[in-house]
């Protein structure tokens, strides 16, 4: 619960996911504005379009880096750079990564850990989990000249999860 976030969990996660992203684009921005194009792809999370129980923090920064999202793409609009968040939602872990997303999701929320990705995916209106790839090649097209137009967006790749 928010309540029972300390200050150090809370500054972590804030400085991750948000001061983080915010640091890289200040380091490429200058480089894209003197070329007059450039494409920054923000990774948030459906988290940062929704809330999530026993998540605050990490909702918090999320919902953050969509509005540092929108924000730049205004102001980087007329210099030719197009600023857009990607919000991924429930993807399948890889069995061989050490602390886990969606194992470490299903112990907050009681959800035995064999039935976590069975669980997650039944949960998601296409009754699947996001693959990798499916985030890559989405990622690889806002960054492409196929997206010139698109800017400010948040793009959610959730199987259908954020349209409820």
């Amino acid at each position: 619960p928010a309540h029972e976030i300390t200050d150090d969990e809370w500054s972590l996660m804030l400085d991750i996911d948000l001061s983080g992203s915010w640091r890289a684009m200040r380091e490429v921005i200058p480089a894209m504005t003197a070329q007059r194009s450039g494409s920054i792809v923000n990774v948030s999370s459906t988290a940062g379009m929704v809330g999530y129980r026993y998540f605050a923090a990490y909702v918090a920064s999320k919902h953050g880096l969509i509005g540092l999202t929108r924000a730049a793409a205004l102001d980087y609009a007329p210099h030719g750079i197009r600023v857009n968040a990607l919000c991924p939602g429930s993807v399948r872990d890889d069995p061989a990564l050490e602390g886990r997303m969606l194992v470490e999701i299903a112990r907050c929320l009681d959800v035995p850990a064999e039935d976590h990705e069975r669980t997650f995916a039944e949960s998601q209106p296409m009754n699947r989990l996001v693959e990798a790839g499916d985030v890559a090649t989405t990622a690889v097209w806002l960054g492409s000249d196929d997206a010139r137009q698109v800017t400010g967006a948040v793009v959610p790749v959730d199987g259908g999860f954020t349209a409820r």
